[in-house]
């Protein structure tokens, strides 16, 4: 797994784009965490890129709900910006994630696989 981290200022505070590529399986989870938690701290915004992310499990998409959901309480913004590659897609159908309502939590009506950024 490799990814970047870019963060500019704008008018509303910290803007970030993170961009992962290659394989982020269960073998690199940890990784993810420490990246996405150091990303939610600085940002207001986090956009994510997935485009270049060539192999993936469920691990990967937990994680990335995990952190919406943190972003949600704090009243911060994720989302995807840059499309997806097919193989999040294909995993996101496999694994039931892709939905046409909001998830299932109660304090939050919004879902990092459908709202799109604005």
């Amino acid at each position: 797994m490799k990814h970047t981290l870019t963060i500019n200022e704008t008018e509303i505070g910290k803007d970030g784009l993170l961009v992962f590529t290659g394989d982020v399986t269960i073998a690199s989870a940890g990784q993810v965490k420490d990246v996405l938690l150091s990303a939610v701290k600085e940002v207001a915004r986090l956009n994510i890129d997935l485009t270049g992310v060539e192999a993936t499990d469920i691990s990967f998409l937990q994680i990335l709900c995990a952190a919406h959901r943190q972003m949600s309480m704090e009243d911060k913004q994720i989302c995807l910006s840059g499309g997806m590659s097919g193989v999040i897609e294909n995993m996101l159908h496999r694994t039931g994630y892709k939905k046409k309502i909001g998830c299932s939590n109660e304090s939050m009506s919004s879902c990092l696989w459908i709202d799109s950024c604005g």
